[in-house]
């Protein structure tokens, strides 16, 4: 065997053990963080609905308490407020364990007691939080997988959960490294939160979509993948707005404060059901509630509070596609289109942007939902609140 064989040779038993140590570890991280993450986005979860539903009467006065109990919390931890994703998504910013557990009071409170928002930004800060407990080396790829687990177990959909977790951290680019752990952790998560008879926050129901779309129905995709995302482009400059006004206030206990009473005013206007978690809507008034929704979550988070934009951006593109279905269109393409559009030009998510609504309503649903992340994300793409 001449020496440049036996060079070869080496390096192919290198890059064996390389491969079989990253199987390893892929295993172990996406195993260990599957089974554990489940218990603390159900857990949040659940005492979120029971306050939801205890006080839904009045939520629009309990906000106020909630943003207020949200500054307390700041006090503790400056790094707790808004959603968290940009935290995560640095490598830079260090959190620590105790960081997230403010993380995780903040949030109960923020969003039990009235904040709209959604927890996938408060869950990838925590998982962020617990990275720390593991070596350096390891670090990234726990934090994506705890990550991907703890959304799983929250949206109710795998796939979207990996590679959201993914492209948070690589804003217009996957790493496969941390990929394949995100998966691994966010089956397994689903499938143990399946087990705990967790309930996932989204369930749509769906509506016969055609098997063929004619010429016309896809340019009224196109054209309301332009409308959608432009919808999250209002609710970005109105983000960008209230940031600027709230600047403007002399202390941070009033911006709180402020946000909790403009969050009362929402409530009494457009109804407490835009409040809270989930968002309950009667089907009446789709556009009113996708603007009380929009407006209420850009408030709560713009002022302090501990909460994610991923859940509002779903309810709004979902309510905006039922309310463009009441002018005779296909209401389930309507509604994937705004929800693609909307995730796909608020968070410059454009592949999960598209796996959501095929998990949640079947691959029928991948036509509209590529268009319509496609065009808002190619048009929009340099505006983004996450």
């Amino acid at each position: 065997m001449s020496w440049i064989e036996r060079g070869e040779h080496r390096n192919s038993l290198i890059q064996r053990g390389v491969g079989v140590n990253n199987l390893f570890l892929t295993t172990v991280i996406g195993t260990a963080t599957g089974i554990c993450t489940p218990f603390i986005a159900g857990s949040m979860l659940l005492i979120i609905d029971w306050l939801n539903s205890s006080l839904r009467a009045f939520l629009s006065l309990t906000v106020i308490a909630g943003m207020l109990l949200a500054y307390l919390l700041w006090r503790f931890s400056k790094v707790i407020p808004g959603s968290g994703t940009d935290i995560y998504a640095s490598l830079s910013i260090k959190i620590r364990p105790v960081d997230s557990a403010f993380k995780y009071i903040s949030t109960i409170l923020t969003i039990g007691l009235g904040g709209s928002g959604g927890l996938v930004g408060p869950l990838f800060f925590i998982s962020s939080g617990s990275s720390f407990l593991v070596s350096v080396r390891n670090r990234t790829a726990v934090k994506i997988a705890s990550g991907a687990g703890m959304v799983s177990a929250y949206t109710g959909a795998p796939l979207t959960a990996a590679v959201l977790a993914c492209e948070y951290t690589h804003k217009d680019g996957l790493d496969y490294r941390y990929l394949m752990p995100a998966l691994f952790s966010s089956v397994i998560a689903r499938w143990f939160s399946s087990l705990l008879r967790i309930t996932p926050v989204f369930f749509i129901h769906s509506t016969r979509f055609q098997e063929r779309l004619s010429f016309s129905e896809v340019i009224l995709i196109v054209t309301l993948g332009v409308i959608f995302g432009g919808a999250g482009l209002g609710m970005y400059f109105l983000w960008k707005l209230y940031g600027k006004l709230l600047r403007r206030v002399s202390s941070v206990f009033l911006s709180f404060a402020l946000s909790g009473v403009v969050l009362c005013g929402i409530g009494i206007v457009f109804g407490s059901e835009v409040l809270g978690l989930r968002g309950v809507q009667n089907g009446s008034q789709p556009l009113a509630f996708a603007l009380g929704k929009a407006m209420s979550s850009v408030v709560t988070i713009g002022g302090g509070g501990s909460a994610g934009f991923f859940t509002p951006c779903v309810l709004v593109g979902k309510h905006l596609g039922m309310a463009f279905s009441q002018l005779g269109f296909n209401q389930s393409v309507c509604v994937v289109v705004g929800i693609s559009a909307m995730i796909s030009s608020v968070l410059n998510a454009p592949l999960a942007a598209i796996l959501l609504p095929v998990e949640l309503l079947g691959v029928s649903a991948l036509i509209p939902a590529v268009l319509g992340s496609t065009v808002s994300y190619l048009i929009y793409r340099r505006f983004r609140i996450e």
